[in-house]
């Protein structure tokens, strides 16, 4: 945010600055922990948290920069944040005191079965999220939330295949999106952001795990 201030990009940019340096894409760090073996680590549930902490985060942040991009009113932003923050406090009820229904729903012996209703289910409330200004993510993230023991363990098992299908392929979306031409004029601060970032980053969880009293190895 500082930096788009200094710059002269004005309080809009500033805001989508923010956001841009502070979220970590949890699907990508999980892919990267499970691959390097860390899953297990004791420091790694603090990092899952931050992350989980930083999703719902941005449930809240992306109705308040779309309103601003949209140039609403304070109100028409006010509204739209409210709706934001009453739809993920609703699902998340949902899923923390009635997720033994919902898993008992979503439950199957045939593994076919079991892929098609965690999807649909996902793609369901995925949709009604961002009908109401929520990130589809965000809903996606939240039916995880709903399953949990054995059913979550044969749920990954199923869509592990797709996460890593998807995550390709949302890479090749950007990088069709992305400009070679407009990297070069801005490369020198683009590389003192993600500096940046990773700093704070790394301070920031080697913090909460001293808090988690995890100390060195």
């Amino acid at each position: 945010s500082i930096a788009a201030l200094l710059l002269g990009w004005g309080p809009v940019a500033a805001v989508a600055m923010a956001g841009v340096t502070y979220a970590t894409s949890s699907g990508i760090t999980a892919k990267v922990l499970s691959d390097l073996g860390w899953i297990g680590n004791r420091e790694t549930p603090v990092v899952l948290s931050l992350l989980v902490f930083e999703d719902l985060t941005m449930a809240i942040y992306l109705p308040v920069l779309t309103a601003l991009l949209a140039g609403l009113s304070f109100l028409g932003g006010a509204v739209t944040v409210a709706i934001a923050l009453g739809t993920v406090s609703a699902v998340l009820l949902i899923a923390l005191r009635f997720g033994r229904f919902i898993e008992s729903f979503v439950a199957s012996p045939n593994s076919e079965v079991l892929l098609l209703k965690v999807v649909g289910l996902a793609l369901l409330v995925a949709g009604v999220a961002q009908q109401l200004q929520v990130s589809a993510a965000v809903g996606a993230f939240l039916v995880g939330i709903a399953l949990s023991g054995e059913l979550a363990e044969d749920a990954h098992a199923l869509l592990a295949p797709l996460r890593d299908l998807f995550a390709a392929v949302f890479f090749v979306f950007f990088g069709l999106q992305t400009d070679p031409a407009k990297i070069a004029p801005v490369a020198g601060l683009a590389a003192l952001l993600a500096l940046v970032s990773m700093v704070t980053k790394l301070l920031t969880g080697a913090y909460a795990a001293r808090r988690a009293g995890i100390a060195k190895a």
